[in-house]
């Protein structure tokens, strides 16, 4: 089969495809799926620079990937829940790592299945992006009392509201928990596409970061949760409602993984992450303001709430780019994009291994 690898830390300039043998079961529960669609996360492309080494271990060379869709092709002998021509989706974990290829095997408990008003591009271009969503929301509601039922008559402010994140968190905020307000900030070419991307209704107020400012445009104390997806979020602290929550998607948290002793971090890192958390409580504290660093992870539980909400209706996939794993060159544009951190909406999917007369995703370009 073919897939995409890096052989060496570098940009998608050094990415490389290459040929491999078709992976086959390798334990009882495993499920062998040709791939349909893969997204890209900003995570692949800062793994393959070499950004985040100093946290994981990368074998060279390595795959690139985590988000999927495609169909069963075979299933282990325990496996009772998928069978051959299903078609499902997921988010690999680090073992399983390598999805801009023609074929994985996953364990059975990793798969979702994929709702039949949904296409393969949007079901690869929602599960990460859409867990790490859930996760911040339901961070905020972890230890109330009234749970989802907090959001009720809330105002929600999500930063970068069109990122692939911050669209499927407005969707969930509005759709799903039940906010009363969404705002989020976008730039001047993109105001005009909010209501196209995320549907009617969802976003009640859009600031054009380009012109204005955010922290003068809204008013202090009128923010019950900000979702900072690219920052820390500290500029808003002025906004907040006594008893307001931030979340920041860039925030390291503070979470026992960092201090057990087989922890794969370095010794260091866990006292450096309890300071720096206590430093950061401490000052949104001042604002009566709860600070939340968040990290996500892929669960099929948090896949299965997706797929549900997507078959309601109330949430989809913004996807700015498809294109066909054949195209190399197509392919490598659309990393160089995801690398540069900007001029895009959403996410980039690739067509792998699927026939041309299903649905391109509704709206989009594709090249």
């Amino acid at each position: 089969m073919k897939r995409l690898i890096y052989p060496q830390y570098t940009t998608p300039d050094g990415f490389k495809f290459e040929t491999v043998p078709k992976p086959v079961l390798g334990a009882p529960n495993e499920v062998l799926v040709k791939i349909y669609a893969a997204s890209i996360n900003p995570i692949d492309v800062k793994r393959a620079r070499g950004s985040l080494k100093f946290l994981f271990n990368n074998p060279m060379p390595s795959p690139i990937g985590f988000d999927f869709s495609g169909v069963v092709e075979e299933v282990g002998k325990d496996v009772t829940e998928f069978s051959y021509g299903d078609r499902v989706f997921a988010t690999m974990t680090e073992e399983y790592r390598g999805t801009f290829q023609e074929f994985c095997v996953i364990p059975a408990e990793m798969l979702s299945k994929i709702p039949e008003n949904m296409s393969f591009e949007d079901a690869a271009a929602l599960s990460l992006a859409g867990q790490t969503a859930l996760d911040a929301l339901d961070m905020v509601i972890a230890d109330k009392e009234e749970g989802a039922e907090w959001f009720k008559g809330k105002t929600v402010f999500i930063v970068a509201g069109l990122s692939s994140t911050g669209s499927t968190a407005a969707m969930l905020a509005k759709n799903v928990y039940g906010a009363e307000k969404v705002i989020i900030t976008a730039s001047s070419k993109k105001v005009p596409l909010v209501a196209e991307y995320l549907g009617e209704g969802v976003v009640d107020q859009v600031i054009d970061y380009k012109t204005e400012d955010p922290t003068k445009v809204i008013a202090p104390k009128s923010i019950d949760l900000v979702l900072a997806t690219q920052d820390f979020g500290f500029q808003y602290l002025h906004l907040m409602k006594p008893g307001g929550e931030i979340v920041s998607l860039v925030a390291i948290p503070d979470v026992p993984l960092f201090l057990r002793p087989d922890s794969p971090f370095p010794s260091y890192f866990g006292p450096v992450v309890r300071l720096y958390s206590k430093i950061v409580e401490y000052r949104a504290s001042r604002y009566q303001t709860t600070f939340h660093g968040a990290m996500s992870y892929s669960t099929k539980e948090k896949q299965d709430r997706l797929a549900k909400y997507a078959a309601e209706g109330k949430i989809h996939a913004v996807i700015a780019k498809v294109c066909n794993f054949s195209d190399q060159d197509a392919v490598l544009d659309m990393f160089t994009l995801v690398n540069a951190e900007t001029g895009y909406t959403g996410k980039m999917v690739a067509r792998i291994g699927q026939p041309f007369n299903v649905s391109v995703p509704r709206g989009f370009f594709y090249a």
